[in-house]
């Protein structure tokens, strides 16, 4: 949906401000899992090391597992602008390109962080 909304406003910009709707939290939500997963595992499983490093703290770790489960589907809103784009740059800094992984780091920070997370609570 996403790409559709994006390639309207190329396409047909008058249009597109008469039909922009935004996503939900569940489209924005599905719409990036879907991308994430679609990367190659072994790739994921880099991306999940370098932000399980970036986790080295017990008490970042729980913060984040609190306001993850707080809100599991919005709760990056919130974050997006300051963690989020930290996050981002994290990732290009260690590798992690937009071109590596074929796609914007905005599309898989969500899932990729939360994969992060989730793997550190099992531990």
């Amino acid at each position: 949906m996403i790409k559709r909304i994006l390639g309207l406003f190329r396409a047909e910009p008058e249009r597109a401000v008469t039909e922009l709707r935004i996503p939900t939290h569940q489209e924005t939500h599905d719409y990036c899992e879907q991308v994430w997963l679609a990367l190659d595992v072994d790739l994921r499983f880099q991306i999940i090391a370098i932000l399980v490093k970036m986790l080295n703290e017990d008490e970042q770790r729980n913060e984040w597992r609190k306001v993850i489960d707080a809100d599991p589907l919005g709760w990056w809103t919130a974050y997006h602008f300051w963690q989020g784009m930290a996050i981002r740059n994290h990732l290009r800094d260690n590798g992690i390109t937009d071109d590596l992984v074929g796609c914007n780091l905005d599309d898989i920070w969500v899932p990729a962080f939360e994969a992060a997370v989730n793997f550190l609570r099992e531990k």
